[in-house]
């Protein structure tokens, strides 16, 4: 329950024959101000300020409403800052969520094709000669030129006019063009509908995968990876380092293949 300083009830007096209708002077009052704010609630800053005016109200500096007033405006105004700080927050954090996800989304396309280029090198690795195979198993384990000389006995400059330049990128999109080309038919044409439907690449993508021209067949069905895979003979997904067995190289060490 608020209760009056008797120097509020002293000096309104003359003027408001009853607090009641004092307080919805106040009441007026506190509504224009609440209007400056139409962001901030008013009813729950209205009490506070009362209380805190009661507290340290002084006749002798003026007006009782008049500290009300100026008590409400700062208690609101403060309010309204730190709404508009937690708003140019949330606006910022909504704005850099919407930067990564677009990013995120844009980059998904070469990111499946990338995954689906190494598939596919994998799987070609059996097509390729002994020596080659072993120099790009090593290095697609990150193993250095240097290492792979070793491992042929070769020396390091040998292996790079080998397949130094786009040497080998000509000689990886060969194998992998062998490969598709060697599928079946119908083999072949769910795969493209695969990488099309499933993983969402565009035709242009599709064909610098498989290094063949990509002809749809719409009345090939479009089935998940595992399946795909099943089908096309490949085993298991092609994650977990491509779990698919094992082969003996050129180097005489096994690489998974």
């Amino acid at each position: 329950m608020l209760v009056w300083p008797e120097a509020v009830v002293e000096a309104l007096a003359p003027r408001w024959p009853t607090t009641r209708a004092y307080a919805d002077h106040l009441l007026r009052l506190a509504n224009r101000v609440a209007a400056e704010f139409p962001a901030v609630e008013l009813w729950e800053h209205l009490e506070r300020a009362l209380k805190h005016s009661m507290k340290w109200y002084d006749a002798l500096k003026g007006p009782f409403d008049k500290l009300f007033v100026r008590v409400l405006r700062e208690r609101m105004r403060k309010a309204a800052a730190r709404m508009a700080v937690k708003d140019d927050r949330r606006r910022r954090a909504e704005t850099a969520y919407s930067v990564t996800r677009s990013a995120r989304v844009d980059d998904e396309p070469e990111a499946m094709f990338s995954r689906w280029a190494r598939v596919l090198l994998h799987r070609a690795l059996p097509v390729l000669d002994p020596a080659t195979r072993c120099y790009v198993s090593m290095r697609l384990e990150g193993e250095p030129v240097a290492a792979v000389a070793q491992a042929l006995g070769e020396s390091e400059q040998t292996l790079k006019n080998r397949y130094g330049g786009q040497k080998m990128v000509r000689k990886a999109r060969a194998a992998v063009r062998q490969l598709v080309l060697g599928l079946p038919d119908r083999q072949r044409q769910m795969l493209v509908r695969h990488l099309l439907v499933e993983a969402e690449l565009t035709s242009e993508q599709v064909g610098r995968l498989l290094r063949v021209p990509v002809a749809v067949c719409e009345a090939v069905p479009v089935v998940e990876e595992d399946q795909l895979m099943a089908v096309l003979g490949w085993g298991e997904r092609e994650e977990d380092n491509f779990r698919a067995g094992a082969a003996t190289t050129a180097c005489g060490r096994e690489y998974v293949l």
